[in-house]
C-alpha cells in the first residue's frame, strides 16, 4: 500500500508540473503484471492510471472560469475612502490583491467573486462560509473582550482574519523566518491537535477521542474561513488520523501521499501556488528529518534545528524560482518561538472555557496571554535584526548546505558504525 500511495502522488506531481501524462505509460507495466501473474503490482499500476484519469477530469470541471477568484483574506483601511483590500486567489492557485474604494461590506472569506473592470461581484457563498459568520459572532465577543495588546494576533491564527496586523509586524515575522505563523497552515493544526490529544487522554476509546479531535478541528477549519493553506492542513491531519486508526501506526510519506492526492483531486488549482509547494516540501523535509532521527538517535537540540535546517534546503528552489530570499535565523527562531505560541495557544482555549463561566479566571488567563505575546514579540523583534540570504545567492546556500549536511551525515553514520562495533565487541 506504501508503494501504491507514492507512486500514485508522484505520477500525479509529473503530470501537473512537468505536463507528462503518464496514462498510457502505465500501461506497460500493467501488462508485464499481468502476464507474471503479479496480482499486487498489477493492481498498484491499475489504481494509479485511475487516480491520473479521474485527475484530468478534476482538472476539467474543478478550475474557476476566468475573472472567477475565491477570497482569502479581506482588509479594511480607516481613510476618507473606506479602501478595501481584497486578497484571492484565481483558478491556478495564483494570488492577487485588488483594492475597492466605498464597497459594500458584504463580502467574506471563502466567498467565490468575479472580479473584472475594477468592479467586485459576488458569484457563490458557500454553505461553510455561510456557516463561519455565525462562529463569528461568538467569537468576535471574545475577541473583543481580550486585551487589545494581543486580540489582533489571536484574530489572525484563529480566525485567520490578519486586517489588523501591521504591515511592521509582517515585516517582523518575515524577517524571524516565521511569516508561516500569521498564515493558517499545518502548525496551527498539529499544534492545536496535540492540545487536544493531550487534554481526551482520559477517554480509551481511541476511535471516540479522534472523532471528537476531528469535529473540533473540522469547526476551526470553518473558522478560519476555509482558505487554501488551512483545507490542505486539514486533509493532510485527517489523513494522519485515519491512517494511524487503520494501521496502528503512522507512516509519514504515505500520509503525505495521500493527502497530496486528495489535494490533487479536489482542488487541482491550489498545486501551482507556492504556499501548496512550500507545505509540502516541508513535510517531506520533516519525515526525512524524522527518518536520520531514528537511525542516528538525534539529541533533543540538534534534532529540531537539523528539521528547520532540512527544510530550507528542499524549499530553497522554490524561493530561488519565485524571486523569495531565505532566512537563516528560522533554524533557531522556531525552535524557540513555537513553543511560546504552543503556550499561547493552551491558555488561550483556557481563557475560552472560563469567558462565559468566570470572569475573575478569565481576566487571568488573559494578562498570561498578554506577557506570553510580548515575550513572542519581543523575541521576533531580536531574530528580525539577523539578515537574510538574498535570491541571488540562494544557489550558493544550496551548495553549501548540502556539502554540510554531506559531512553531518558521514560524520553520524562513523559514530553509529564505532558504536555497533564496540557494542559487539
Amino acid at each position: 500500500m506504501i508503494f501504491l500511495f507514492i507512486i500514485s502522488a508522484l505520477s500525479l506531481s509529473i503530470r501537473y508540473y512537468l505536463k507528462l501524462n503518464l496514462i498510457y505509460l502505465n500501461i506497460i507495466p500493467i501488462l508485464i503484471f499481468i502476464i507474471k501473474k503479479n496480482a499486487h503490482l498489477s493492481l498498484t499500476f491499475i489504481i494509479n492510471t485511475s487516480l491520473l484519469i479521474i485527475f484530468e477530469i478534476s482538472l476539467i470541471f474543478n478550475t474557476l472560469e476566468n475573472n472567477y477568484y475565491q477570497i482569502t483574506n479581506i482588509t479594511i483601511y480607516i481613510s476618507k475612502y473606506k479602501n478595501v483590500k481584497i486578497e484571492a486567489i484565481d483558478g491556478f492557485g495564483q494570488n492577487y490583491k485588488f483594492i475597492f474604494k466605498n464597497i459594500e461590506n458584504e463580502y467574506n472569506i471563502g466567498d467565490i467573486v468575479k472580479i473584472q473592470n475594477n468592479k467586485i461581484q459576488c458569484i457563490k457563498k458557500p454553505l461553510l462560509v455561510k456557516l463561519r459568520e455565525k462562529y463569528n459572532k461568538f467569537i468576535n465577543k471574545f475577541l473583543n473582550s481580550i486585551s487589545i495588546k494581543y486580540s489582533h494576533f489571536l484574530k489572525a491564527i484563529l480566525t485567520n482574519n490578519k486586517s489588523e496586523i501591521t504591515t511592521y509586524e509582517k515585516h517582523l515575522f518575515q524577517k524571524a523566518g516565521l511569516s508561516h505563523i500569521l498564515v493558517i497552515s499545518g502548525l496551527h493544526f498539529y499544534l492545536i491537535y496535540i492540545i487536544l490529544n493531550y487534554l481526551l487522554s482520559i477517554i480509551i476509546n481511541y476511535k471516540l477521542k479522534y472523532t471528537i479531535i476531528s469535529i473540533i478541528l473540522f469547526n476551526y477549519l470553518i473558522l478560519t474561513g476555509l482558505s487554501p493553506s488551512a483545507l490542505r492542513a486539514f486533509i493532510m491531519l485527517k489523513t494522519f488520523i485515519i491512517y494511524k486508526l487503520i494501521y496502528g501506526k503512522i507512516n509519514l510519506f504515505s500520509t503525505l501521499s495521500i493527502s497530496f492526492i486528495i489535494n490533487a483531486i479536489i482542488f487541482p488549482y491550489t498545486l501551482n501556488s507556492i504556499s501548496f509547494q512550500l507545505s509540502y516540501l516541508s513535510v517531506i523535509g520533516i519525515c526525512i528529518s524524522i527518518a536520520l532521527n531514528k537511525r542516528y538517535n538525534l539529541n533533543k537540540i540538534i534534532y529540531p534545528m537539523l528539521t528547520t535546517f532540512l527544510i530550507q534546503i528542499l524549499t530553497a528552489p522554490i524561493l530561488y524560482i519565485n524571486d523569495l530570499n531565505i532566512q537563516p535565523i528560522s533554524i533557531l527562531s522556531n525552535i524557540i518561538v513555537t513553543p511560546l505560541i504552543l503556550i499561547f495557544l493552551i491558555i488561550t482555549i483556557f481563557s475560552l472555557l472560563t469567558y462565559a463561566t468566570s470572569t475573575n479566571l478569565f481576566l487571568f488567563f488573559d494578562l498570561i496571554n498578554s506577557y506570553i505575546f510580548r515575550t513572542i514579540k519581543n523575541t521576533i523583534t531580536i531574530f528580525s535584526k539577523v539578515e537574510v540570504i538574498n535570491n541571488s545567492n540562494i544557489g550558493i546556500f544550496l551548495i553549501l548546505s548540502t556539502m554540510i549536511l554531506s559531512y553531518l551525515i558521514y560524520r553520524l553514520e562513523q559514530e553509529k558504525y564505532y558504536r555497533e562495533n564496540i557494542k559487539n565487541s
